[in-house]
Formats: structure tokens, sequence, C-alpha cells
């Protein structure tokens, strides 16, 4: 069963630089998502912490995959 990506206040930093700023987003099953921007911006960052391949600083993530972070709520 799919179950939607939520993330809410989602942060990620490296040293002085808040590479992921409280970004707050919902991807439903089966909804196309594209992430666009500037070199730098942080979307790899973003698609690694959706991925669980960076843990994030703060906020709160639920997706197919529940992993629990230090710093992070994970929602049931």
């Amino acid at each position: 069963m799919a179950v939607p990506v939520q993330l809410n206040d989602l942060v990620k930093v490296f040293g002085n630089i808040r590479a992921v700023d409280h970004i707050t987003l919902t991807i439903e099953p089966g909804e196309l998502f594209f992430l666009l921007g500037p070199s730098g911006c942080g979307k790899t960052t973003l698609l690694r912490a959706i991925a669980g391949f960076n843990e994030p600083d703060g906020g709160i993530r639920r997706n197919f995959q529940v992993r629990h972070w230090p710093g992070c709520q994970t929602l049931e």
C-alpha cells in the first residue's frame, strides 16, 4: 500500500550553511513531483533526505520507509 511522502519544516545544515530551510510538502501516491532550481540551492540534499541518505537536522518526515533521526519527529 502506497503512502504519501510528507515533510513539515524539514531542515538540513552543513556547518554554517542551511542547505534545506524549513521545507514543507506532500507528494501523494502516483503523483509526479519535479524539483527545479539553480545549482547549489539544496535540490539534491532534499532528495537525499527524502530517500534516507541524509539525516535531517530538524522537522518532521513521513514516507514509505519510516526512519527515526535524532532531532526529528516521525509521524506514525
